[in-house]
């Protein structure tokens, strides 16, 4: 009895570390394409980076904030038929806020993180936008424009919004 504890103890030892995941941290290795947008060679991507330029209407910074978002398969338990999601669907922040996102994907695939409709002038397409390969993390800082306004979240990867991501 004594030989199928132990020979027990070592498989569960030698295992930990295949269950311990780690993050690869893109946020050192962005290079600057200009406006706002940072890209990395191992899979990062930040569009609409704006931690600086206040959109028109803002007076001031009101308030800064920082968020983090999961992002992965395990999420996605709570809504049933669905195969991918965000571990939170809803943020509530002030008009003129800045905002740094600290995106997780916490799956081996690619996931993004995109929010639509903000004003072209400041940002590109109208979008912030976080995209990394897993699992990894990215961040990036954009600044809410005036007006109480709702905007579409999502993962805009083919197929991921159908599945859940949103």
């Amino acid at each position: 009895m004594m030989k199928l504890v132990s020979a027990g103890v070592m498989a569960t030892l030698f295992s930990l570390p295949a269950f311990a995941q780690d993050y690869q941290d893109h946020d050192g290795m962005l290079m600057n394409h200009g406006d706002g947008h940072l890209m990395d060679m191992a899979g990062g991507m930040v569009m609409g980076n704006n931690p600086d330029t206040l959109p028109g209407g803002c007076e001031k910074i009101s308030e800064t904030k920082e968020i983090t978002v999961h992002a992965g398969h395990k999420y996605a338990e709570k809504f049933p038929g669905r195969m991918f999601a965000f571990d939170t669907q809803e943020f509530q922040f002030k008009p003129c806020t800045k905002l740094t996102v600290h995106f997780i994907n916490d799956d081996k695939v690619r996931h993004q993180w995109m929010m639509h409709g903000l004003p072209k002038y400041l940002y590109p397409k109208g979008m912030f936008h976080l995209e990394v390969s897993g699992p990894a993390k990215i961040s990036g800082t954009l600044i809410l424009p005036p007006g109480d306004k709702t905007y579409l979240v999502h993962c805009d990867i083919a197929q991921h919004m159908e599945k859940g991501m949103k």
